[in-house]
């Protein structure tokens, strides 16, 4: 049903004034993800392959012509762990939900119109965005960019499927539905729009039907991102609310519905709760950093005949819940907060009890290393290993 309603909300990306994105649904192998986009493409166009579902396995620039030319229908992209590495995924990401194209030249010097597109995508893939990223090591995962592709587990009672289907076997049910979508298709879609039109449905009904959803589905206090999300999500429930009203579904009021609210839970369970993604990856990455070097490359103050340490982040000291790590000011911008903003990070540290002030709002405190030496540095506490004041 998700993937189905995420189908028909191409057209509705223009009543609603809404940017582009999409969803990607991830899980193992042969559990039906290939068939739940075969079910999507079928929506504009052939679900079968050759068909309406494009491979990932393209260069950025490949994309934009897929883009463009599924413009206010469904952008169809299957298995991504085989496809575009880790690098060249988070610029088609933005560039897919942006909407333009990279400006070119032609051969005489002129410059050449970008092209534009409007589109829902859907993908798959046996990996998450956040892993296929991962694979550029060194890049940080943007919050942006997980926003612009929600990734949404495949993971239900019988594969993708809530159930095995009218004969109890979800096998013989996934072959029928490519068979449907490989042998009949390209006919919902139209008539979808045929009918946005005849029922005269503008931009005032999808933006209702879409803030109904965010106000009743978004936790109290969530970061914007979860409401970018949610809007998404909402989007695509309308679209499948819409389909259904108009006889395209044969599903049940409210079904297309609950299926965008379960995918937005499980899309919060997934990214750990309901606040900015960058103070996640903030405290996980000073974690990290604590856990990795957290004795050799910090001089133990404790211990004046400990040999000096090389590459040194900074100093320790103390042991069990007193223990704190002093690290330099451009050793907290360079590897602490590599790729993250060092003020930002140090502010949401400090809210955790992770970080010491110096009174205040100052976050460096001036610290005694010997020898008569004082300097400024960023005190982690102890809390930054047992996870002492995480927000979910």
């Amino acid at each position: 049903m998700l993937a189905i309603s995420a189908a028909f909300a191409g057209p509705l990306l223009q009543l609603a004034n809404a940017e582009s994105g999409g969803v990607h649904f991830f899980g193992n192998s042969s559990k039906g993800k290939t068939t739940l986009l075969q079910m999507a493409a079928s929506v504009w166009g052939r679900g079968g392959t050759p068909g309406f579902v494009r491979a990932w396995r393209a260069t950025t620039n490949g994309l934009e012509g897929a883009a463009a030319s599924a413009t206010d229908t469904a952008l169809i992209l299957d298995e991504l762990g085989q496809a575009v590495d880790g690098r060249e995924l988070g610029g088609a990401l933005y560039a897919l939900a942006n909407g333009t194209g990279k400006t070119r030249s032609k051969i005489d010097g002129a410059i050449r119109e970008p092209r534009t597109w409007r589109v829902l995508f859907v993908s798959s893939g046996e990996v998450t965005t956040v892993a296929k990223m991962a694979e550029d090591r060194g890049r940080k995962t943007r919050a942006g960019q997980l926003v612009r592709m929600l990734d949404i587990p495949t993971a239900r009672a019988c594969g993708v499927f809530d159930d095995a289907g009218p004969d109890g076997d979800a096998a013989a049910f996934a072959k029928r539905c490519k068979l449907a979508a490989a042998s009949a298709y390209g006919t919902a879609g139209p008539e979808f729009v045929r009918r946005l039109i005849a029922d005269d449905v503008g931009g005032d009904d999808v933006r209702a039907t879409v803030n109904a959803f965010v106000e009743k589905e978004v936790p109290p206090g969530a970061d914007g991102q979860v409401d970018r999300a949610a809007h998404r999500l909402g989007l695509i429930a309308a679209a499948g609310e819409f389909a259904t009203a108009f006889g395209l579904t044969g599903w049940r009021e409210g079904e297309a519905r609950e299926a965008a609210a379960w995918a937005l839970r499980q899309w919060i369970d997934g990214r750990g709760g309901t606040e900015p993604a960058e103070v996640r990856q903030a405290v996980e990455h000073a974690r990290l950093i604590i856990e990795t070097h957290g004795d050799a490359r910090f001089q133990p103050i404790d211990d004046p005949d400990a040999k000096p340490v090389i590459n040194r982040l900074g100093w320790r000291k103390g042991a069990g819940a007193e223990r704190e790590w002093w690290v330099l000011p451009e050793s907290w911008k360079a590897e602490l907060c590599a790729g993250l903003d060092p003020q930002s990070v140090a502010r949401v540290l400090a809210e955790r009890g992770m970080l010491r002030r110096q009174g205040g709002n100052v976050l460096q405190c001036t610290v005694n290393v010997g020898g008569g030496q004082r300097v400024r540095a960023y005190v982690l506490t102890a809390a930054i290993l047992d996870g002492g004041g995480d927000a979910g």
